[in-house]
């Protein structure tokens, strides 16, 4: 299970404790490069070789922050009028929209706890269901996220 998210610029690194602390020595280059990497490139080195995972946690981060702290919210449902109700109602469906799109991201990782005691194909397959339907709600609400 991973402990650190696989955005963390630490993650896989310094892991001994003592009495081997003195092994982490090493990983101080690696540190370096990678503060290197994401200063050139814009996002971590990870992304290369566990982009599955660096997606989710990227997006698990995005969807969070937007569900708390954006300012106002793209109009989703059907009967907008405008005026308090309206925008209550809106701002509810909106909320419910991104709360179904973080628990989607928690069913797409392979570390989520909920599949400790299944067995492997029917792991894969809640992943690629919830996967499917994660996309196409993103798909269709891609351009009202950052607007």
């Amino acid at each position: 299970m991973r402990n650190k998210n696989v955005n963390n610029i630490s993650w896989g690194l310094f892991r001994y404790k003592k009495p081997y602390f003195w092994r982490n020595i090493q990983d101080v280059k690696i540190l370096f490069k990678r503060l290197i990497f994401i200063l050139k490139h814009g996002y971590a080195p990870q992304a290369r070789w566990e982009t599955f995972a660096w997606f989710i946690d990227t997006m698990k981060e995005i969807l969070s922050y937007y569900r708390n702290d954006r300012c106002g919210s793209a109009i989703v449902i059907d009967n907008y009028k405008g005026g308090h109700e309206s925008d209550e109602e809106n701002t509810l469906a909106y909320n419910n929209i991104i709360d179904k799109m973080i628990d989607l991201l928690n069913k797409m990782d392979e570390d989520n706890p909920i599949y400790n005691d299944m067995d492997f194909r029917k792991t894969d397959d809640c992943m690629l269901k919830a996967k499917d339907e994660f996309f196409e709600l993103f798909s269709k609400y891609f351009y009202m996220f950052w607007d």
